[in-house]
């Protein structure tokens, strides 16, 4: 989690209200944050240059590329001829730049490094370099684009772009065009082609050959816009937004399986109402993670979190001062007012999701798992995220689905599904017992070398086919979700209920 308490300046709302408030805003920071990052990488000729520091740092690489547009382009503007450079027989050159002398050495047949011979003053070559190229379209175009600021709507700026190594320069920093050492004579056609390959998407194309392409990166959308010229393809403009899913949770870069956060669901109002009237408030690092935009933690999202902690209550029979302000916060001699409080919680007005959580913590305080199928503890103090990462809903049921990796072990007592790949763990099928502690099943557990079961979370499965499971799992449950698709099974197969 993240350290909150390092920052005696922030401070986290209580209310859901304002905890959705601050999402949205911190949402709209982080978008804005990510296109300043993007555009300047394209926008500052010194960037990914390295002039100064001796190594081209796009030029400097081994055959898998060859292109680096942004590199040659700057170079060309510069005085060399990076291309008569890499197909000449000498290996090495002595360059002057800017009145700064350079050594380039060949590193294999398409890539290169430049090395200081007499270190330049970095202010003067930096004002001579931004001097020399300032008048290039693409930093014209990405400078305005800059300067607009709030993307919060879409921002349009006009470029005329016409140089093909300008072009591609362009598009690997808009679209994320990959280009490798095939690459050297690629035309923006071609390059458009790669990018749609990539993931960019054609928005609009109109009947006299104009086009927009798209391509989002988490928070913001970046758009390059395309029309025919007289000596072909032109880009006559470049947009930015704050993408319409920014708010969205998504897991493990995979920006395109997004789900609605959990701060934003009925699961969430119903939980913070019950809070609320119990007189009850959660951690401030809780809410730092409810607050958080964009990708969830990759140990899962807020609600596994907060069933990890919940787990090592379990694992320790009941739970002390320390653990309970992981999960409320509370003055120093509140404990027992809040451990009261918390059993007066009433489960019946929660949704699914949180009434089995909340439940399994009234458990540890007043066990109910006599007569249960009993799991056996471990004695040794394990790393509770060893095998627990947000991916195991997608690694049990890909097994599932292959029929390899996975056993179901009906006989044992209790039932459970067993994953043999990677890190060996077990969820189990029915209610059990540890350490007298009624759990769920669904709760993901791993053995230790003392022969006794650590329990580390609880998984999608502790919960029924309701729309709560979607909720409060969020990306973890939609990544593995979208299996379906990949094997021929319709995707309602991965949505079944696996234990």
């Amino acid at each position: 989690m993240h350290n909150i308490d390092s920052d005696p300046t922030l401070t986290v709302p209580s209310s859901l209200v304002e905890l959705r408030e601050q999402r949205h805003k911190r949402t709209a920071e982080a978008a804005l944050a990510q296109f300043k990052s993007k555009l300047q990488d394209v926008a500052d000729p010194y960037i990914g240059i390295g002039l100064l520091e001796g190594t081209v740092e796009r030029g400097s690489t081994t055959d898998e590329y060859t292109v680096f547009s942004k590199t040659k382009v700057i170079l060309g503007e510069l005085g060399m001829d990076v291309d008569s450079f890499l197909e000449g027989d000498d290996d090495s050159a002595k360059i002057e730049l800017l009145g700064s002398n350079f050594v380039a050495s060949k590193l294999g047949p398409h890539g290169f490094s430049l090395r200081v011979v007499e270190r330049p003053d970095s202010g003067e070559f930096k004002a001579k370099l931004a001097a020399k190229v300032e008048g290039l379209p693409v930093l014209t175009a990405c400078n305005e684009l800059l300067a607009k600021g709030d993307i919060r709507e879409e921002q349009v700026v006009e470029a005329k772009i016409t140089d093909r190594l300008e072009q591609l320069w362009i598009l690997e920093a808009m679209l994320d065009v990959t280009l490798d050492k095939e690459d050297k004579d690629l035309q923006l056609e071609a390059a458009l082609d790669r990018a749609m390959a990539d993931g960019a998407k054609l928005t609009m194309e109109n009947k006299d050959g104009s086009r927009i392409y798209r391509r989002w990166n988490s928070f913001i959308e970046l758009g390059v816009w395309i029309r025919p010229g007289k000596t072909g393809e032109e880009i006559v403009g470049l947009s930015a937004r704050m993408h319409d899913q920014a708010n969205q949770e998504y897991l493990n870069q995979n920006v395109y399986v997004t789900v609605e956060p959990l701060i934003e669901t009925s699961e969430a109002e119903s939980f913070f109402a019950e809070l609320e009237y119990r007189g009850l408030e959660l951690a401030d690092e809780i809410k730092w993670v409810l607050t958080n935009p964009g990708q969830s933690n990759r140990y899962g999202g807020p609600y596994t979190l907060m069933s990890r902690e919940v787990a090592k209550w379990v694992m320790e029979g009941g739970v002390d001062e320390y653990r309970l302000a992981k999960i409320f916060k509370f003055d120093s001699d509140a404990y027992l007012g809040t451990i009261d409080a918390l059993k007066s919680i009433n489960v019946d007005v929660l949704g699914e999701g949180f009434a089995t959580l909340v439940g399994l913590m009234q458990d540890c305080l007043e066990p109910t798992g006599q007569g249960l199928p009993a799991i056996h503890a471990t004695n040794i103090r394990g790393e509770i995220k060893e095998g627990a990462c947000a991916d195991m809903a997608t690694y049990y049921l890909r097994a599932k689905l292959r029929e390899t990796n996975i056993g179901q072990d009906s006989n044992h007592v209790p039932a459970w599904h067993k994953l043999n790949e990677g890190v060996e763990t077990v969820i189990t099928k029915e209610p059990a017992s540890i350490n007298g502690i009624k759990v769920p099943p669904g709760a993901l557990l791993k053995q230790q070398a003392d022969g006794g079961y650590l329990l580390q979370r609880l998984t999608p499965w502790a919960l029924g086919q309701s729309e709560s499971r979607w909720q409060v799992f969020g990306a973890e449950l939609q990544k593995a979700a979208s299996l379906g698709n990949t094997f021929h099974n319709l995707s309602a197969i991965a949505t079944r209920y696996l234990v």
